[in-house]
């Protein structure tokens, strides 16, 4: 039996109980009271303000942006105890044994597709950009071999390649040329993954939301638990694993595209979640280029993100204002 419950609370849904039923806000809509309600067995669903329904796999879908087989890889963990056939599948499919599918079919693939690469202990390029060995160790970085077996990996040799796990699970990758400016994800969907997630897992405490991985990494070092989007801005999955913690800070990259994520963020304080904003020092980019004095200053920037918003109309405006 699939608990509905667990799934509802990995995806960060606030629900209550009512007889058979989880009651939640619909998501497809802006509500006050809810008025979603999902079967606690089976999962199935059906909002009686806009008539949208659907099943668990449905909101698997929605919330996660998966299907198919990745859906049915994550609903497996949330099954009781008692394995039926149905969850036998599963769970030896997960093992990389069969296709959930056709139990006659046996696999023989990954789900993230990674190209050849070595773990390093040592980089020029890391270490130009401030980071140390444990550094490099605890985030997993390696560098591509230059054969490569995989054809869409050729011509990246050399190249800077750092896993990205969420929930223990290998979700994306990120590689970056120690030679220029380029950078790419791996071919897959970002929208709810937040680096570093795993590892800030206090809810109690703040948590700072910065844009890169090697932002994250240095902006750590204050002591502070942080996340990075991988992108300059907050996708609405995203925003569903932020609003666990007691307390959000932004701390935009220092460019016009950096206030995207300040905007982003904007809903959380009409849910009543404190929101600051934290700047980095001016002729710096990002916390990736702070030394750790100017990542302290960073941290006691901090201001109310309406402040911010109304000192950044008033900049645009006239120009200049004395903070």
């Amino acid at each position: 039996m699939v608990r509905v419950a667990d799934i509802l609370n990995d995806l960060g849904l606030d629900y209550t109980s009512v007889g058979k039923d989880h009651v939640v806000n619909c998501w497809h809509h802006e509500e006050k009271k809810p008025s979603m309600h999902i079967d606690q067995e089976s999962g199935v669903f059906h909002c009686f303000s806009c008539k949208r329904s659907g099943n668990i796999f449905t909101i698997i879908n929605q919330h996660l942006d998966i299907t198919g087989i990745e859906a049915l890889q994550y609903l497996g963990k949330f099954y009781s105890n008692k394995e039926d056939s149905a969850e036998k599948r599963i769970r030896l499919f997960k093992e990389g044994t069969i296709d959930p599918r056709n139990k006659n079919k046996v696999l023989h693939r990954h789900f993230i597709e990674l190209p050849k690469y070595t773990h390093l202990r040592f980089h020029p390029y890391l270490v130009k950009r401030g980071l140390t060995v444990a550094e490099i160790q605890q985030w997993k970085m390696g560098v591509l071999d230059y054969n490569q077996p995989i054809e869409k990996f050729q011509g990246y040799g050399g190249w800077i390649l750092i896993p990205i796990y969420q929930n223990n699970k290998l979700r994306n990758y990120f590689m970056r040329s120690p030679y220029s400016s380029r950078k790419l994800y791996g071919s897959y969907s970002i929208k709810n993954i937040l680096f570093g997630y795993d590892q800030a897992d206090d809810f109690s405490k703040p948590v700072y939301v910065v844009e890169g991985i090697f932002d994250m990494i240095m902006l750590r070092r204050t002591g502070v638990q942080v996340v990075a989007s991988l992108t300059n801005r907050l996708y609405e999955e995203q925003c569903r694993l932020l609003k666990q913690y007691s307390k959000i800070v932004i701390v935009p990259d220092n460019d016009a595209p950096g206030l995207k994520l300040v905007i982003d963020a904007l809903p959380f304080v009409n849910k009543n979640i404190p929101v600051g904003v934290c700047t980095v020092p001016y002729g710096k980019k990002d916390t990736g280029d702070c030394n750790t004095d100017e990542l302290y200053r960073v941290i006691a920037s901090e201001i109310d993100i309406v402040d911010y918003v109304t000192e950044m109309y008033y900049v645009s405006k006239f120009g200049n204002v004395n903070r």
